[in-house]
């Protein structure tokens, strides 16, 4: 998966440009085939935008980013939208148990983002993490 930040043209791409509707981002999604998709400025404010609104977190919250940022959801969710409230995210230093207990505890950690997909995975390894943390 990659992202590119991409301007269409250095010269003619303005503010104006990106307001029009424009694409923003390319992201690439290969869970079971290659897809490639755009977001808009518009897709990346509206989604913001709602997503303040919910008041989930707020900026005294240090939320834990587990995910890597070439995904669409912890980029927008996790990242933009988490920096735009002015809560503190916390990159771990691996996705093993151990690792994000670690980064849980050092970082005094008061939320988490991660996307259906991948609660699964993320919870055996929170678990064994704990497990092996604990005892």
């Amino acid at each position: 998966m990659a992202v590119v930040a991409r301007r269409a043209n250095a010269r003619s791409a303005g503010p104006g440009a990106r307001r029009a509707g424009g694409a923003v981002l390319d992201l690439w999604y290969h869970q079971l085939a290659s897809k490639a998709f755009f977001l808009t400025h518009r897709n990346i404010a509206t989604n913001i935008e709602a997503l303040q609104k919910l008041n989930v977190v707020g900026p005294r919250d240090r939320a834990l980013l587990p995910l890597p940022l070439h995904h669409a959801y912890p980029f927008v969710v996790g990242m933009l939208t988490t920096l735009s409230i002015g809560t503190a995210i916390v990159l771990p230093g691996g996705t093993t148990g151990p690792m994000l207990v670690k980064a849980m505890r050092d970082a005094e950690v008061t939320t988490s983002s991660v996307c259906r997909a991948s609660t699964t995975r993320y919870g055996r390894r929170l678990k064994r993490g704990l497990q092996r943390a604990v005892g």
